[in-house]
């Protein structure tokens, strides 16, 4: 899946935009994955393993607002980088590489790929993760 952009994460948990506007609906960086409510919702539908949801709190410093329209994507899966390469997935999986890098098995990129998120891009392969 590919992230979006605008947003920093504090030591602390918190969120805020970098920059003011609507935050994309799916961003992932420094160990937090965020995506719009309705694709979250969707994603909980499907009752994936080692997978929960938590609604986010988004500061937008420009207008002074806490955005509600996300959720924290909580990823029970997390791997290094450099296990990809001998990685074998079957079934619906969802998860982090790197700490930034959200991966998903091949069944499950095909479910959502069939979902009304068409915003949604895949890349197939490793050969464009650092390293």
């Amino acid at each position: 899946m590919q992230a979006g952009a605008g947003l920093v994460v504090a030591a602390n948990g918190d969120l805020t935009l970098s920059q003011s506007g609507t935050p994309a609906p799916f961003i992932a960086t420094q160990f937090c994955v965020l995506a719009e409510k309705a694709l979250a919702d969707y994603l909980a539908s499907l009752d994936l393993e080692c997978f929960e949801t938590q609604e986010a709190a988004i500061y937008d410093p420009v207008t002074n607002e806490t955005l509600r329209t996300h959720c924290r994507l909580i990823l029970g899966q997390q791997f290094p980088l450099e296990w990809a390469p001998s990685m074998y997935i079957a079934g619906d999986w969802i998860f982090l590489l790197g700490g930034e890098h959200v991966f998903v098995s091949e069944r499950l990129k095909d479910t959502l790929a069939e979902s009304p998120f068409k915003y949604l891009a895949f890349e197939v392969g490793l050969e464009r993760l650092p390293g």
